[in-house]
């Protein structure tokens, strides 16, 4: 196609069937010289041997690692490529170039028929738009056959470039083929080692892919000086037509002529006119049952186009259409005609179109080209798409997937105006891009290419094609038929001025071909690996099990790595991958998402075989009477790793390598904007023509959902989420600086029978965030997902987001649930307590027992009430630990637990070894590295740094806090060091115990209770600094100081803010906060401590006792608990996100207040609602839990026994 998404289109753009030529006749550089033609003094050779998928241009200098010798691997029925460079050291050379066969195992062979050598053309590329690393000049594209005795020039100042393809036969026996190629005309001939290693495998001659890639047919005969009507325009259509079709790339339009002819000579645009019914119904069985042509383009007998309207001779189409169903041809077929609307006059024409066509042909494919996400009205006539390779969007994960559940064709097409860094088949451009597209295309699910000219050899001049007085063969000297972009619209070259009497293919050709070639490789390894899988009796996603190899090459379209070297070691990685599964030792392997210190791998291997990964001897994990798994979290640092693995069976032994890459540690977490549970939440969503009301049906988290109604025939039917409403704080998220949050996620319901395309609007006070499409599949429940990246609005300055329906002739409902704020890395802390959420997001205690182990309690299930404690006898939670247990969650996703184990004695660090797992356990007997061995007392606080190290935070017997940190994420190693602070230059000193978390800067931050009892806040000066600063929190930066008791709790608003609660000597409950989001001044105040909500109107106030514990509840309201002095819970709430006034009340059951003896923690689970625990006089543990998330009544129980709490 040549239309753009990205870039406007130019004057007078042309669509596909909207041209008219002329063209005239002129001659080409670069002729074959003959093997006796005359030559220069012989002359020494230079020759580089780089990758096939280098494109090297001709005044590229030669590295001084050439290269020695060329080893490829291939597939038994595959191509595979390769090149030789060659200058001289002075003047020139008649270079000829010949190899042997290839002898393999046995003295099998690869005949010197099979090897097919080229030389490469180069072209000058004289503009090169907006491309920022391939620039304008002489490119390689043209292969022309190096026949039997000819030659190509080499000199000194210039590269002269062989192409070579090697064609492994069907059933060649598999494994390492070797011989030679040799270059004569130097002063002495070039020998180079030729290894090619053939795979077990076979690729098959039918293809995967639907491929659709136009041949304009006159044009190739005006290039050819042929005439139209005669024998030999007819046999160059069929010629055309079948080398495409060896190169996996099926001509549209099978060569069969149509009438009239072209109405001047020259350069007509298009495929020429559809053949008459009979025609192509006479010889259609002649092309479409080759195995190559997976689908083809049925004759629509359509003239006109988007703006003026389509007319069909409706006869024709229902002669042809009948005629191939009783060929049993039509299945194949599609139609195509209508081309990239932009406008509503277009829309309108094309679904007139659409509409008359399938009240003939309903079940045949309507191809629709797009350059963008489809409209909701093309969603309800449309059910055949192509877009250009730039609409499926990251962001649009789900829109190939949700068309393809219903049934429709997707396909995809390049274009001008899309090149590096994203893939394309440009000559001025990067061939491991061109290669790489079939990959990109089986990873996103799309099923064919469709390409709109391979053959374009006039020259378009704004309005027609023309033919240059100058010269007739402008596409060997002009690489431009459309504008700037270099090879737009064709990959063949006509031969007539070569002396072939048909096509000449380019290195583009050849690289598209391999990519499709590679692309079976992964469909033969999801097919094979499932099989296998089915025969063990083993869960194994096949479809996913190599998304490890394109995290490494590309990330999702744009940008991918540009790397010759690093795509052969992954081509070459899968293809060993491929072929060891038809060994004796198949070995099923599935990477999981790879960050620092956390690569989690599951494989399974046959019952008995032996596994080794990186050269450790792995122990089983799990298993059947046919298989052993293993489930296994490699210790990796971040960057490309090569991970090996090792199966022994039998006496066999299969081995190979995958490259991953590991991404930088990351600690994800959700805040939840609103999860609907209460009619008050409902109430924070503003709608326009939309109704919504609360709903107990398809809620996600919680028990409920909101039902929003749609009206129809409204076009601006939408629902308002406010950030910070300054007259309705009850309308407002809470936060208006989205800037370090990665998404926005929500779980929708599309409660109808259609597709539906929403949009997800954001604005600031100066712009519109729109064009955020997302879609819904039938009566299906969706986790949508709409980056906060590449956005026009201001992220600092969010006032709302609207979910908005386009214009339906019918209401729709939808039902919304756990709109939420997503990040990659920790930005809201769950503080180090005794209660949290572990790796799989399930709530999770650890407590000291009295025997000195700790207790270890999670959620079983969904019902909050049912718990599950681990196995007491779990060596890693061994003690003697005392006091109170703090954690964190390690990238890993695994649960660390720091402990001390008695004054003056060193902490115990336990760590699960997997998600869930069981446990290991160590002594941190440390000595800082500024000073002597500490004695520790009281608890020690415990956080993730910036770089995902453990560290902990704890206080000596003489009242120094000393900070111990793992050497590197995950790592057993650690080391410590006496906290001083660059205020004074000297130890910092506190009374109290300490809390530590990690702001939203990344940099660590502490509190704790100084020795004159004011509240002391230190920081890193940058995130995973050694230096610190302290100060005491002054109110508002310069007044009185706050003075506390006790411990304080740390937290963060949901507007990203740092907050304290904490006790003072009196009995009051002290909140500071930060002015902004990681910064001060802080403002502190005293929280009123009287009840006014489920108290019968039987007002109490109390006096705290205990250290309070905090959280978020899942409307983003700060909520806090403390032990009252006679023992009662007293739970208090911000009344709106991050803004008061403060609600609170006694938690009661069945009327009656709850009574503890111990401090307490809270948090949420999964679905949003608060849990609380707490030590009860006789050494168990209260629960109590919301009656759904945010909302009371509440409900309690007691846990366990023999707490120490």
């Amino acid at each position: 196609m040549s239309g753009s998404l990205d870039r406007s289109t130019p004057p007078n753009h042309p669509t596909r069937r909207q041209f008219v030529a002329g063209f005239a006749a002129a001659s080409v550089t670069f002729p074959l010289l003959p093997a006796d033609s005359a030559r220069a003094a012989l002359a020494s050779l230079t020759v580089w041997l780089p990758a096939s998928t280098d494109k090297v241009r001709r005044d590229r200098a030669i590295p001084a690692d050439r290269g020695a010798r060329i080893s490829l691997q291939a597939a038994r029925n595959e191509y595979e490529s390769g090149q030789i460079i060659v200058r001289t050291a002075a003047g020139s050379a008649q270079v000829g170039v010949s190899s042997t066969a290839l002898t393999g195992p046995g003295g099998a062979t690869i005949p010197s028929s099979l090897i097919t050598f080229y030389e490469q053309r180069y072209v000058e590329v004289p503009r090169s738009e907006d491309n920022p690393k391939y620039f304008a000049g002489w490119y390689p594209d043209a292969l022309v056959p190096l026949t039997s005795g000819a030659t190509v020039t080499a000199t000194a100042s210039q590269n002269a470039a062989v192409w070579f393809t090697v064609k492994i036969p069907e059933g060649q026996a598999p494994g390492v083929y070797s011989g030679t190629i040799t270059l004569t005309g130097g002063d002495a001939p070039v020998t180079i080692p030729l290894s090619m290693d053939v795979w077990n495998f076979e690729v098959p001659d039918a293809p995967s892919f639907d491929t659709s890639c136009a041949i304009w047919y006159p044009q190739v005969g005006a290039a050819h000086g042929l005439t139209w009507g005669t024998a030999a325009y007819d046999r160059m259509m069929r010629t055309y037509w079948d080398f495409q079709a060896g190169f996996r790339l099926a001509g549209a339009d099978i060569p069969i002529r149509g009438n009239p002819g072209p109405p001047v000579p020259g350069y007509p645009p298009g495929p020429g006119p559809d053949p008459d019914p009979a025609a192509f119904l006479a010889h259609a069985e002649e092309y479409l049952t080759d195995p190559r042509i997976r689908k083809y383009r049925i004759p629509l007998y359509t003239t006109g186009d988007n703006n003026r309207g389509f007319q069909t001779d409706t006869a024709k189409l229902r002669q042809v259409v009948a005629g191939l169903q009783g060929l049993g041809l039509l299945d194949r077929g599609f139609f195509y005609y209508a081309d990239e609307p932009t406008e509503d006059v277009h829309y309108q024409h094309v679904k007139n179109l659409f509409a008359l066509v399938d009240t003939i042909a309903p079940d045949v494919p309507h191809v629709l080209t797009l350059t963008g996400p489809p409209r909701q009205d093309l969603l309800d006539f449309v059910r055949a798409w192509a877009f250009v390779v730039t609409a499926p969007k990251p962001e649009l994960p789900n829109l190939v997937q949700a068309l393809r559940a219903r049934g429709d064709l997707v396909w995809w097409y390049t274009a001008w105006g899309h090149n590096f860094p994203t893939p394309s088949v440009f000559i001025h451009d990067s061939l491991v891009g061109t290669r790489l597209l079939p990959w990109i295309q089986k990873y996103m699910g799309i099923e064919g290419y469709l390409f709109w000219s391979t053959t374009v050899f006039g020259t378009y001049d704004g309005t027609d094609y023309y033919r240059s007085t100058q010269n007739w063969q402008d596409r060997w000297t002009n690489p431009n038929p459309l504008w700037d972009f270099s090879g737009d619209g064709y990959f063949l070259y006509p031969g007539r001025q070569v002396g072939v009497d048909g096509p000449i293919g380019s290195i583009r050709l050849h690289g598209l071909r391999e990519g499709f070639e590679d692309a079976e490789y992964l469909v033969h390894y999801e097919k094979r690996a499932a099989a296998v899988a089915e025969q063990w009796n083993v869960t194994f996603d096949a479809k996913t099990a190599l998304r490890s190899y394109h995290d490494v090459l590309h990330d999702w379209l744009e940008p991918y790595q540009d790397d010759p070297a690093l795509f052969g070691r992954i081509r070459a990685q899968v293809g060993a991958e491929v072929a060891q599964l038809h060994g004796d030792a198949p070995t099923l392997v599935h990477i999981g998402r790879p960050t620092a210190h956390h690569v989690p791998v599951t494989v399974h291997i046959a019952r008995g075989a032996t596994l080794s990964v990186d050269g450790v001897t792995r122990a089983r994990t799990g298993g059947n009477a046919a298989a052993d798994s293993y489930e296994l979290i490699l210790d990796l640092t971040q960057g490309r790793k090569d991970v090996s693995f090792s199966v022994s069976a039998n006496g066999v032994s299969n081995r190979f390598t995958r490259t991953i890459q590991v991404n930088p540690v990351a600690t994800p977490h959700e805040i939840i904007i609103n999860s609907f549970e209460s009619d008050a939440d409902v109430g924070r969503v503003k709608p326009t023509n939309v109704t919504v009301t609360r709903s107990d049906q398809h809620a996600s988290a919680g028990r409920s959902s909101a039902r929003m109604v749609f009206a129809a025939n409204a076009d601006n039917a939408g629902a308002f989420f406010y950030t910070l409403h300054a007259d309705h704080p009850e309308w407002s998220i809470g936060r208006n600086d989205w800037s370090t949050f990665d998404a926005v996620e929500m779980d929708v319901y599309n409660d109808s029978d259609d597709l539906v395309v929403m949009q997800l609007n954001f604005y600031d006070p100066v712009h519109f965030g729109g064009d955020n499409p997302f879609y819904l599949s039938p009566r299906k429940s969706h986790a949508v997902r709409v980056p906060l990246t590449n956005l026009p609005n201001n992220l600092a300055e969010i006032t709302s987001m609207e979910l908005r329906a386009p214009r339906r002739a019918q209401p729709l409902t939808l039902y919304v649930d756990n709109v939420r704020f997503t990040r990659s890395r920790t930005g809201l802390p769950s503080p180090g307590t005794w209660l949290r959420q572990d790796g799989r997001r399930r709530p999770a205690l650890h407590v000291a027992r009295t025997d000195g182990g700790i207790a270890m309690a999670r959620q079983a299930g969904a019902d909050p009430a049912v718990w599950e404690f681990t196995n007491a006898s779990d060596e890693g939670l061994r003690g003697p630990v005392t006091g109170t247990v703090a954690s964190a969650l390690d990238p890993g996703a695994r649960l660390n637990l720091i402990a001390a184990t008695g004054a003056g004695q060193p902490l115990q660090w336990s760590r699960e070894q997997t998600p869930g797992g069981t446990w290991r356990r160590w002594l941190l007997d440390l000595t800082p590295d500024n000073g002597t061995r500490p004695s520790l007392t009281g608890h020690p606080a415990a956080a993730l740094d910036i770089n995902g190290r453990l560290t902990y935070c704890s206080r000596t017997t003489d009242g120094f806090l000393v900070l111990g940190r793992q050497d590197a994420p995950g790592s057993e190693t650690w080391r410590s060091t006496y906290l001083t602070s660059i205020r004074d230059g000297g130890r910092v000193r506190v009374t109290g115990d300490p809390a530590l978390v990690q702001d939203p800067s990344g940099k660590l931050t502490f509190f704790a209770q100084s020795t004159g009892g004011q509240l002391l806040h230190g920081w890193q000066l940058t995130p995973g600094d050694a230096q610190w600063n302290t100060d005491f929190l002054h109110q508002n930066g310069t007044g009185a100081a706050a003075v506390i008791a006790g411990l304080p709790a740390v937290s963060q608003t949901i507007a990203g803010r740092l907050t304290f609660h904490a006790r003072d000597t009196s009995g009051r409950m002290v909140h500071g906060w930060q002015s902004t989001p990681g910064n001060g001044p802080w403002r502190w105040d005293f929280l009123p401590l009287t009840t006014n909500v489920d108290d019968g109107g039987s007002h109490v106030t109390v006096t705290i006792a205990g250290n309070p514990a905090v959280t978020l509840d899942p409307s983003g309201r700060l909520v806090y608990f403390a032990r009252t002095t006679d023992g009662r819970v007293f739970h208090s709430w911000q009344r709106h996100p991050d803004e008061g006034p403060w609600d609170a009340t006694l938690i009661r059951v069945a009327g009656s207040p709850i009574t503890v003896a111990g401090d307490g923690a809270a948090a949420q689970d999964a679905t949003g609602r608060v849990h609380y625990f707490a030590r009860t006089a006789a050494g168990a543990l209260r629960h109590a839990w919301q009656d759904a998330p945010g909302l009371g009544p509440w409900h309690a129980a007691e846990l366990g026994s023999g707490i120490a709490l």
